[in-house]
């Protein structure tokens, strides 16, 4: 055994609640945080339901940070980011920070062009934000971000195990946010991607997504045999489809190629991979996609099982593949996966193993996340327990 990079703090706040005991509490109980709209014009959109973080719960964070003043994405990325430091005592000094997110601080944005002010803030800009960021937790490493649509999350602690295996940082601090934002509504409401109902990833009846929004956060370390972990990165990859600028390739071609990529990388064979994290948007071309692309590698196989947690907390953008990350380190340690909410007939071409109540995770067996974005872009990441490969 030598060492690896593993997974080694966490922290997350999203529509189900405050840390990882009540989102997967919620999770293993079929709980949904897509409710009714609130805090945004009336009939402005093709939806009136979406998953924002409570405001019981920004209290929540507001009155832990000590500071009411912060705006809603700062203010969830950096108590995210707290907890996930908190797990093991690291010199701050030591830590640098990649922020994902699909449109950063863009509700502060809008919300100072609306009231006729200026302001100094540039958290729109996602590089201002990680540095801003890394300041205010003390980090002292480097401050950089990753925005490439919804595969930001996967493709940024993709780049911090990168960097941490080259030896260009010592501790990786990955911070995932997005917030609910009038032009981020309206702009899923012009390309129909909505549903007028809580999103149904994978099933018969489903008619696309549900925007959400949250924070969550992985500390990325160097892990030598004996270490402890709350898990192992065992391999990963990043493709493009290059088909179209909103729509995947029909056939699912360039999120086949990420998945057989990363087994090769982690020598694994499909059958070694016991849950797969979907990207599971709940649109009829993304989950008939990634229906083809898993059939293509698994095969005949019995199939791992395979959830969409959008059906839960919504399409949470760039934040997505941090956030579900930590949503699945529980699988590992619960032996559980939770069932797939909003999920009743299957309705992709390929039949998938989609639970629709909890059931036991297999004992020894490996987590395939996977995620896919506007341009075409494909991330995967497999992660597991245990000691280092």
């Amino acid at each position: 055994m030598g060492s690896g990079v593993g997974i080694v703090g966490a922290g997350i706040v999203t529509a189900l609640g405050v840390g990882l005991d009540q989102n997967w509490s919620a999770l293993v109980n079929a709980k949904s945080g897509i409710e009714t709209l609130t805090g945004f014009p009336a009939d402005h959109y093709i939806t009136d339901v979406a998953a924002a973080v409570s405001e019981r719960s920004m209290n929540m964070i507001y009155e832990e940070l000590g500071d009411d003043s912060l705006s809603r994405a700062y203010s969830m990325a950096i108590w995210a980011g707290q907890k996930a430091l908190a797990e093991r005592s690291i010199n701050p000094e030591k830590i640098s920070l990649i922020l994902s997110t699909a449109k950063a601080d863009f509700k502060e944005f809008e919300d100072t062009l609306n009231s006729g002010t200026q302001s100094s803030a540039r958290r729109f800009n996602p590089g201002v934000m990680a540095r801003e960021v890394a300041d205010h937790l003390n980090l002292g490493g480097r401050a950089f971000a990753v925005s490439n649509a919804c595969a930001s999350g996967l493709i940024a602690i993709i780049q911090g195990a990168r960097m941490l295996q080259r030896g260009s940082a010592e501790h990786l601090l990955v911070v995932g946010v997005d917030v609910l934002s009038d032009f981020v509504l309206k702009g899923f409401s012009c390309l129909q991607a909505l549903s007028p109902r809580p999103a149904r990833p994978f099933d018969e009846a489903r008619d696309g997504l549900s925007l959400g929004e949250g924070a969550g956060a992985v500390l990325l370390s160097s892990v030598d045999a004996g270490e402890a972990s709350r898990a192992m990165l065992r391999g990963w990859s990043a493709t493009n489809d290059a088909v179209h600028i909103t729509a995947p390739s029909r056939e699912g071609a360039g999120l086949q190629s990420a998945i057989s990529k990363a087994l090769a990388m982690a020598g694994h064979n499909p059958e070694t991979i016991g849950y797969i994290n979907a990207h599971g948007t709940g649109t009829r071309f993304n989950d008939e996609m990634e229906s083809h692309a898993v059939a293509s590698v698994f095969g005949d196989m019995e199939q791992p099982f395979i959830t969409s947690m959008k059906g839960n907390i919504g399409h949470t953008l760039g934040a997505a593949g941090v956030i579900e990350t930590v949503l699945s380190l529980p699988v590992l340690e619960e032996n559980i996966v939770p069932p797939s909410v909003g999920f009743e007939t299957m309705g992709v071409p390929k039949e998938l193993n989609v639970p629709r109540e909890p059931v036991p995770f297999p004992a020894g067996k490996n987590i395939l996340g996977m995620k896919s974005g506007f341009g075409g872009v494909n991330a995967t990441l497999i992660f597991g327990s245990g000691e280092p490969s």
